[in-house]
Order: structure tokens, then sequence, then C-alpha cells
């Protein structure tokens, strides 16, 4: 399946679900052969040299995070506290942490005079990016092609 760099447009990825391995490409090295954005299933990250992958197979949402996959379902979320130096995400089921980990983000410079106002916190922050989509139904509903 497709999956597309949450953080970099030329980035995209080949992810097998049942191996867990991504192999990038560029999507101007791939020209017209990279895949059209309705060939995309899902999103990926890189976190301490593995990779994040939220992606979608049938009706289902899946969160992969070292090497585990989770249901994003009703009963399931992702939830992210702390600063941009210490983040800590869970994911929860039934409201019980079944998984965490500790992350921080890319220290990165702020550019000037910006045009990209419209630019959330969740467009640098992957596991954020996660956990708004397995909170809000409607998000799930886009992404499982349902809306």
């Amino acid at each position: 399946m497709w999956i597309q760099c949450q953080g970099e447009y030329d980035r995209l990825a080949q992810f097998d679900p049942k191996a867990g391995s991504l192999k990038i490409y560029s999507r101007k090295h791939l020209g017209d052969r990279a895949p059209k954005i309705s060939e995309i299933e899902g999103w990926f990250s890189e976190h301490r040299d593995d990779p994040l992958v939220l992606y979608r197979t049938a009706d289902t949402i899946f969160f992969r995070i070292h090497g585990n996959d989770f249901v994003l379902d009703e009963n399931t979320e992702v939830q992210v506290h702390g600063t941009s130096q210490r983040r800590k995400l869970y994911v929860k089921r039934f409201g019980k942490t079944i998984y965490e980990t500790e992350y921080a983000l890319p220290q990165t410079e702020p550019t000037p005079n910006d045009q990209t106002p419209f630019i959330e916190e969740e467009d640098f922050d992957f596991g954020l990016f996660v956990s708004n989509i397995s909170r809000d139904p409607r998000r799930k509903a886009v992404l499982l092609g349902k809306n």
C-alpha cells in the first residue's frame, strides 16, 4: 500500500503492514509512476529510526508504533501530553493505557515572514495528528472514505 510522509510531500512509501517495512520513494523521481492522492492509504513519520504509520485497510484504521499495531476504533484513542521537548504519547483502550512512549519534536527555527498561517501544530507533530484523528469520528470517517 502507498502511504504519504506527513512532514514532506515529496516523500512517500510503499508499506507492508505484515512486515512493518517501508520502501521510501520520491514523488519527483517516480514522476508519472507516483500514486494519485486517491491511492494513498495512510501517512508515516520517522521516530527514533522507526516509522510511525497511520493507515487504513477496508473499514479499519491502524496506528503502528515501534512494531505494535493498534486498531483505532471507538474504544481506542491516542493521547499526547507535554512540551515540545518532552511529549508523552499514550494509546488507551477503554480508558486504560495499553502503550506509552516519549518523544521530542524536531527543533526548527521559525520561518521569517511565514506565509502559511493555516499550518497547525499537528502538521509538525505526528503523534498529535494521530491523536486528533483517533478522537474525532468525523475525521475517521473521512479517512475511511465514508464522507
